[in-house]
């Protein structure tokens, strides 16, 4: 029998018992019928409340449980893929810009794809960091792997990709997966670029150099190790408009 049966049960019990106390004359007849269908009612009223045998009443063992990682980063993943072109755009900009005002254009401009790749992660994580700061996305628990790893997949995905093919399903890499892997590790292209854009940093030079570095993998030539200074100065009122735009 189910909650409801017991329930309306009770309440048409006591409605009888009511009646009997009004309209029944035998004052033995009277009280037997009243304890009888009071005793009954009560026992439908506890039947009705009863709590299911083997289950407390926050006993969520039955409550199925779903991996929700495939939604859990989709703002992410969908904001990335728009703006890889653009990302990859500045990227080649700042590289000839580099080698124009710092160089005088001496030095060999050959796109490096590790250092395209690396540019893009880096600039992943400012967009990260954005979402991440405005509650797009919900701040992960880093010290949960899993959850550390899902938005390095969509981070460094995004960033493998080229600008022309990022959003079609035959896109071109830039790198492999096992190349994306070794240079995202060794260079602590997440986590790196996130303690660069701690909120108590005084100014922007760390995650600058992180960006300048990867625009010089682009650049060949002896002249470019003797005058990093330079190109850090140099590109540093690009980080900063980078992070003004994204109100890091």
């Amino acid at each position: 029998m189910s909650r409801v049966y017991y329930f309306f049960q009770g309440i048409v019990l006591f409605a009888v018992a009511i009646y009997v106390f009004y309209y029944v004359d035998s004052a033995t007849s009277k009280n037997v019928w009243l304890v009888i269908l009071i005793l009954i009612g009560l026992g439908s009223f506890g039947l009705a409340f009863e709590e299911p045998k083997g289950m407390s009443k926050y006993d969520t063992s039955k409550i199925p449980t779903y991996d929700t990682t495939i939604h859990k980063y989709v703002a992410l993943g969908g904001e990335l893929m728009n703006r890889q072109k653009s990302i990859e755009k500045m990227y080649l900009l700042g590289v000839k810009d580099i080698n124009e005002k710092v160089f005088s254009n001496k030095l060999i401009n050959k796109t490096s794809n590790e250092g395209l790749y690396t540019f893009k992660c880096i600039f992943n994580v400012c967009i990260y960091a954005k979402l991440q700061a405005d509650g797009v996305i919900l701040m992960p628990n880093f010290k949960k792997k899993k959850d550390l790893n899902d938005i390095q997949k969509i981070i460094t995905g995004n960033a493998m990709s080229s600008g022309d093919s990022a959003t079609s399903d035959n896109s071109k890499k830039l790198i492999s997966p096992q190349k994306a892997q070794e240079i995202t590790n060794k260079k602590a292209l997440f986590m790196g670029p996130m303690r660069a854009l701690s909120p108590k940093r005084l100014d922007n030079s760390k995650l600058n150099e992180y960006f300048a570095d990867s625009l010089l993998l682009s650049l060949k030539g002896k002249e470019k190790s003797k005058r990093l200074d330079e190109v850090y100065d140099h590109y540093m009122s690009n980080t900063d408009y980078i992070l003004k735009g994204l109100e890091l």
